[in-house]
């Protein structure tokens, strides 16, 4: 082991650039400031140099690549690649020409690879970078089972949402995903990366739902243009896959070793699903991969890929070792970028290892980041504006992160930390955004598990669709923009505020246990779907309103929206209404803690608007017990509170007498619970209905929308 000195600028390969010949395996090497060294030797075959030092200073040091030279820089295990000085900090260059301002990138003929060995990594706390290599066409592209082309202008009847594909289409309950090819536009009401069901399957015409149910299809508005492929799921089994995109002229395409690696990722309302491979064969409609793909593919899975030729690569075995470190979380960037390859090569399966880029504030990612533990870790400001996919988290902890590219393959797309923003993409992950607060997405976020999970305070102004949930779990979030094409838009949670648009989802709301508030907001309408609410709510509010509900009714607590009454004639059920099937209120087994301590709530915050005046506000109630005795005179309450900020509190309340001992005569619908209240102006009024007693095998039902005279 020798320490080797720069003492001029030079070719790192020739002997006159260093003070005792050229650096080998196990030597210590600093390029001292005011010299550039030209990277162009192979460093491959040695187990690794040890410290590898650019100085800094009034002019600083540089290690460069530039076209016309391969170079491949490795460090051993233990060792790092580091610079000097807080101020005119050593550089690191890949572009072009080998001159620092230059911003043409490193051509893809040339390579310049950093390999970091074991615990070796790149620490930039004192080091400037500017690494800019030549990216495809095509970052990824799409996997299919079976292709079905139509001319969108024409095969599209918006009046009945028919499309005619001019052969049978798939069965009826297969999902699909739409791809306009060669500047073809979809039709409207067809959404770009969203997954779709065949319905309504008639010799060669079907109609296609956001699920795999009548009630949830697609309303297409107006044709498209062009010719729109319409893409079946790739199955499990094979290693050759069918893609749509044909990228035997994509150069960086490669099958070449260790510029072959590519991630399979699926996008899917499921778990995630990712397999890191390398390709073996390029065809203009398919790839071999270099193992079978492992689980049936939905429609829309893509083959991402990961080399570029400007990488930093670690084998490193540690989850929380860094590849690229700014050891401080308050190192302030040049803002130099990061427009490479990063990645681990050492995980496999669901393992991974390694921060991609760790701490420091506002480093820019303009390439891609893959395979490791977390993409971006730590620190404030950082911006994807490229990749990152394959990783166990895309950005994780830190604040203020920003994602303007695309994540995807992950398992949380965005976890922890606080106000991090996505106004890119977050696809195929379990989590698109998880836990931490005040996380916004204005882009989208589709083919997650949950698009948004636990934490507080997150925003949704962009789009969340194709998800098993929009949002669930947590507090205090806000959509303002629309949640479509998941089985539950918004589930759990509590201090909920949706000012925009959630329809298409089998259901809008379930369960939430605290307030949702509705209101208009930055839309002009907005929508709620087929039914709305399923569960027991405490509290929905509906403030400053003028939006639509497509003519549902509207509940709030043990019950759906539903267009018609239990008995389907709009009328209270002249039968049992079973135990519940969710069209009426029902509160059953009624728990032994329930007292005028500690009520059953059935619900509150049922909030309606009343002119000044005197109301009588009527609810019909049903109640029951085996044993015949019913519900005792005075333990179900209904009051109604006057809430206008103008006008001094007002409060009504009534308790029901004996209740009837069973239900199932219609004429149980005749009792009702009422209350009158005067209201000094025009306000809200909220009511609350509770039951205060406990018998076994009580039940309640109430008809769910309110009388006013």
């Amino acid at each position: 082991m020798a320490t080797i000195t720069s003492v001029g600028s030079g070719n790192w390969s020739v002997a006159g650039t260093w003070d005792a010949g050229v650096p080998n395996d196990d030597d210590v090497v600093v390029i001292a400031a005011g010299h550039n060294v030209l990277m162009d030797a192979d460093l491959s075959a040695f187990t690794g140099l040890r410290t590898v030092t650019i100085q800094g200073g009034a002019t600083p040091g540089m290690l460069y690549f530039k076209n016309g030279t391969n170079g491949h820089l490795k460090i051993r295990t233990g060792y790092n690649l580091v610079g000097t000085t807080s101020t005119n900090r050593g550089r690191l260059l890949a572009n072009s020409d080998g001159v620092w301002a230059t911003t043409t990138p490193l051509q893809f003929s040339n390579k310049a690879i950093i390999d970091l060995q074991g615990t070796a990594k790149l620490d930039v706390t004192n080091l400037d970078r500017r690494l800019r290599t030549t990216h495809p066409t095509n970052w990824m592209v799409h996997t299919y089972g079976t292709k079905y082309e139509f001319n969108a202008a024409t095969a599209v009847t918006p009046a009945t949402d028919v499309i005619d594909l001019g052969v049978a289409p798939p069965s009826a309950g297969t999902a699909v995903t739409f791809v306009p090819l060669g500047g073809a536009t979809l039709p409207t009401g067809i959404i770009l990366n969203g997954i779709y069901y065949i319905r309504a399957v008639s010799g060669n015409t079907c109609k296609v739902a956001h699920q795999n149910s009548d009630a949830t299809i697609a309303d297409i508005t107006a044709v498209g243009a062009g010719t729109v492929a319409m893409l079946t799921g790739y199955a499990s089994g094979s290693a050759t896959v069918n893609v749509l995109q044909d990228v035997t002229a994509d150069t960086p395409w490669v099958t070449t070793a260790g510029h072959n690696r590519v991630v399979l990722v699926d996008s899917a309302p499921e778990s995630y699903d990712q397999q890191r491979l390398t390709l073996t064969t390029i065809n203009a409609a398919t790839l071999v991969l270099s193992a079978a793909v492992d689980s049936a593919q939905f429609p829309g899975a893509r083959v991402a890929l990961c080399s570029r030729n400007v990488s930093i690569i670690s084998n490193g075995t540690t989850a929380a070792q860094p590849i690229i470190d700014f050891t401080t979380a308050t190192y302030s960037d040049d803002g130099s970028i990061f427009d490479c390859e990063i990645g681990n090569t050492a995980g496999t399966g669901t393992t991974f290892y390694g921060y991609g880029i760790n701490a420091g504030v506002s480093c820019i990612n303009s390439g891609v980041i893959w395979g490791c533990s977390n993409g971006i870790n730590s620190g404030s400001g950082h911006t994807n504006s490229g990749s990152i996919f394959g990783c166990s988290n895309g950005i994780n902890s830190g604040s203020e992160h920003t994602n303007s590219g695309s994540i995807f393959g992950c398992y949380n797309g965005i976890s922890y930390g606080s106000e991090h923003t996505n106004s890119g993409s977050i696809f195929g992950c379990y989590n698109g955004i998880y836990s931490g607060s005040g996380h916004t997405n204005s882009g989208s976020i589709f083919g997650c598990y949950d698009g948004i999970s636990y934490g507080s305070g997150h925003t949704n102004s962009g789009s969340i669709f194709g998800c098993y949930d929009g949002i669930i779990y947590g507090s205090g979030h806000t959509n303002s923009g629309s949640i479509f094409g998941c089985y539950y838009g918004i589930i759990y949670g509590s201090g909920l505020i949706n000012s925009g648009i959630i329809r298409n989802n089998t259901i809008d709301f379930y369960f939430p246990v605290g307030k949702v508030t509705m209101k208009s907001g930055s839309v002009s309408t907005m929508v709620l779907g087929n039914r709305n609410v399923y569960g027991t709510p405490s509290r929905i509010s509906w403030e400053n309103y003028n939006g639509t509900i497509d003519a549902y009714k509207a509940t709030d607590a043990f019950g759906d929206v539903m267009k018609t009454a239990c008995n389907g004639a709009g009328d209270a059920p002249s039968v049992d209404p079973g135990g519940g099937n969710g069209n009426c209120i029902e509160a059953s087994s009624i728990q032994s803690n329930c007292s005028t301590f500690n009520p059953l709530l059935l619900f509150d915050g049922h909030r309606i608007w009343l002119a000044k005046g005197t109301h009588t506000i009527t609810y019909k109630v049903q109640t029951t017990y085996s044993g015949g005795g019913g519900i005792s005179a005075g333990n179900l309450k209904l009051t109604a509170r006057y809430i206008s900020e103008d006008s001094p509190l007002t409060m009504s309340e009534q308790t029901h007498a004996p209740a009837v001992a069973q239900r199932g005569n219609a004429a149980d619908w005749t009792q009702t619970l009422a209350v009158t209240i005067t209201t000094d102006i025009a306000g809200w009024v909220d009511l609350k209905m509770e039951l205060m007693e406990y018998e076994a095998n009580n039940e309640v039902y109430v008809w769910p929308t309110p009388v006013i005279s």
